[in-house]
């Protein structure tokens, strides 16, 4: 009966084995490539071109790759000995031990018998799967056989002894020995390799220096098995039995490892999606990116981001707030022409760790009033709904229960675009976003300008939640607000003639043999018309010059443009702003929402003091003003053309030939003047 059982067992085990092998290739495939323990780097160009370094990726762990040339045959005997003492006989996996392990499991529910061969020990090391069901256990025998069909039985051991844990947060036995003998695993003793096998199985319980009595009697075990096998002598193994371990009292870290940079982590970030698009899992993407020798191309910028660093390492530089926890800023800078991000803060002051909290890049926020010129005037301008001299009524609006109010309380009858622009008005987007409907504004925002954060419609904590409405489309009072990273891409628009990129921090990546395995395509789109993008942009330059953006215009007299932006309850403070050249949107607030207890924007300021050091030395520019654009004098009180009635109010702005003003003041038709 027993036997009959054993054999069912041994079938079915087999079938599976037989049919996972090939479900399963494309698995094994991924696991060749990470079969190399080099770190990766981040890359950039030079301004001559050059390649240099940015960064070199290495993992949170405690890592030091070994040859096993230079692994003491002890620690191999020791390991295999405790491990799989049939290592050098099966294919990948050990039928005997399977079975029993299988048995065990049906009769007892028992998953705690370890019938895991060292290649399948090296499997689970290296894609970090660790959930507890039939079918990874398939997957995993199966990749196991692949490796031994791949690699000699001493490449197998050599990258298991280099990615086995260890305790004390070390991987591999070169990082446990100098951790806990503070020397080369070559030069350890029989005894001292029996010590570091021992700990195998149940990393926490046989720590030699967390529980020294464990790891002692384990240490036993080892030895035993070792003479069992005839690995060692018994003198061998009474000598061992009697050495006194001495331990190391170092806790240096053998990395030496560094604190990576906001640019670097956004690097990590996408890089990790990258492959994950590619179909790799999460941890054998993590795997490839920390220790595949991967070469990534990186949009970096060293010029720019060093004078970014030197202002936000600077808290001098940033508003004296008397509060235990201060406000944070973040900023992020795109050349607009290719989309490519060329440098970025987080955080103010020294960074502390890698991968923390990147708030250029992962933070959302209430954009507030820079939202107007997307949500409202580019997308109206662009359906030919308004044009740079539409009146519209600047008073009280309410709709339904919601009372919409300029920021200082304030009306003042009639205004044209430029005025509303320059002033941030707050009912003058309501009204154009009237004639443009919430759908479309909604519909710009997300499919011309690429945001990803706003809602639609959605069910949070009960409460339905939507950004189709004119608090949030006109005012930026959003769900969950945008990134800062978006807010900078989608202002990008305006400096690129109407067209959009997605930005990005890398361009390609190379494996560890040079081969191309990610190039990392732009992606573009026309968002609006190069006519509206440069009106838009003229109107920002105007906040620039007489609004609410004044001060931010860049020292060397290159076209500037830009917009303030703050939320209601003074929790966000905002300023994007552009050049022919870059474009930064910069914001400033405190992590957990509250009023900042400012009336000034300081990020005008901070802004400038970046920018005109980025600016220097290049040669002043404006944007290309395309051939459909025209300059008109219109009359500031109708928006139509001048006559005598205008009296003195009359002004000259651009327009696109099919959208200027074509009547005048009067009833008199009269032809467009094209001005000087």
């Amino acid at each position: 009966m027993f036997f009959g059982i054993t054999s069912v067992g041994g079938v079915a085990i087999v079938v599976s084995i037989f049919l996972s092998c090939f479900l399963g290739e494309n698995d094994v495939l991924r696991i060749d490539d990470l079969t190399v323990s080099y770190a990766s780097k981040i890359m950039y160009l030079d301004s001559q071109g050059k390649e240099k370094e940015l960064e070199s990726l290495s993992p949170n762990e405690n890592k030091i790759w070994v040859d096993s040339c230079k692994i003491p045959k002890s620690m191999k005997d020791a390991i295999i000995a405790v491990e799989d003492e049939r290592f050098y006989s099966h294919f990948g996996f050990d039928v005997l031990r399977t079975t029993k392990a299988f048995l065990n499991w049906i009769f007892r529910k028992d998953s705690s018998y370890g019938g895991s061969t060292i290649t399948q020990q090296l499997v689970k090391n290296l894609t970090r799967e660790q959930d507890k069901t039939a079918i990874r256990k398939i997957k995993e025998i199966s990749r196991a056989i692949s490796l031994e069909r791949k690699f000699s039985k001493e490449q197998i051991l050599e990258l298991y002894l280099n990615t086995i844990y260890l305790s004390q947060g070390c991987y591999g036995v070169q990082s446990a020995s100098h951790k806990f003998f503070g020397k080369d695993v070559e030069g350890l003793s029989l005894a001292e390799c029996a010590c570091i096998a021992g700990i195998t199985q149940y990393p926490v319980r046989y720590d030699p220096i967390a529980n020294p009595k464990n790891n002692k009697e384990k240490q036993k075990i080892v030895l035993k098995k070792m003479l069992e096998i005839g690995y060692i002598t018994q003198k061998d193994h009474d000598k061992a039995l009697k050495e006194k371990l001495s331990f190391s009292k170092s806790s240096s870290n053998l990395q030496g490892s560094s604190i990576s940079s906001y640019f670097a982590d956004k690097v990590v970030e996408d890089v990790l999606g990258a492959l994950k698009k590619k179909g790799y899992s999460d941890s054998i993407a993590d795997k490839m990116l920390y220790e595949g020798g991967l070469k990534i191309y990186s949009t970096y910028d060293p010029k720019i981001q060093s004078i970014i660093d030197k202002v936000y390492k600077d808290n001098n530089n940033f508003p004296k707030i008397n509060e235990k926890i201060a406000p944070q800023s973040a900023i992020v800078v795109i050349e607009p022409k290719s989309g490519a991000i060329v440098g970025m803060a987080g955080g103010i002051g020294a960074k502390t760790a890698s991968r923390t909290l990147n708030r250029a890049a992962q933070t959302l926020r209430q954009p507030g009033s820079t939202l107007k010129p997307l949500s409202a005037y580019a997308p109206a301008l662009e359906n030919k709904l308004i044009n740079s001299a539409t009146i519209l009524k600047d008073e009280e609006i309410k709709i339904g229960d919601w009372i919409c109010k300029n920021y200082d309380k304030k009306f003042s009858g009639k205004v044209d675009i430029r005025q509303a622009v320059n002033y941030s008005l707050n009912t003058s987007p309501v009204e154009v976003i009237k004639k443009l409907t919430l759908n479309n504004s909604y519909n710009f925002l997300v499919n011309n300008l690429g945001f990803t954060s706003l809602v639609e419609k959605e069910t949070i904590n009960g409460e339905i939640f939507s950004d189709i409405g004119y608090p949030q489309l006109a005012l930026g009072g959003l769900t969950k607000g945008v990134k800062i990273i978006e807010l900078a891409s989608a202002y990008a628009v305006f400096s690129n003639g109407g067209i959009y990129t997605k930005p990005y921090v890398f361009t390609k990546v190379l494996d560890s043999k040079e081969r191309e395995i990610i190039t990392n395509d732009k992606k573009t789109n026309v968002a609006m018309s190069e006519a509206t993008a440069y009106i838009v942009a003229q109107l920002l330059n105007g906040s620039v010059k007489n609004g609410t953006s004044v001060g931010s215009q860049v020292s060397s007299g290159i076209f500037t443009a830009g917009k303030t932006g703050t939320t209601s309850d003074n929790f966000d403070r905002w300023f994007v702003g552009f050049t022919p050249y870059y474009v930064a949107a910069l914001w400033y607030g405190y992590d957990e929402p509250k009023d900042l207890g400012i009336s000034k924007n300081p990020n005008i300021s901070i802004w400038k003091k970046i920018m005109d050091e980025v600016h220097n030395n290049l040669k002043n520019k404006d944007l290309e003003k395309p051939q459909e654009i025209i300059n008109v004098n219109y009359c500031k009180n109708s928006g139509k053309l001048p006559n005598e009635h205008c009296g003195g109010n009359i002004t000259n702005f651009y327009f696109t030939r099919d959208n200027a003003p074509k009547d005048v003041c009067a009833i008199h038709n009269a032809p467009v003047r094209e001005s000087e």
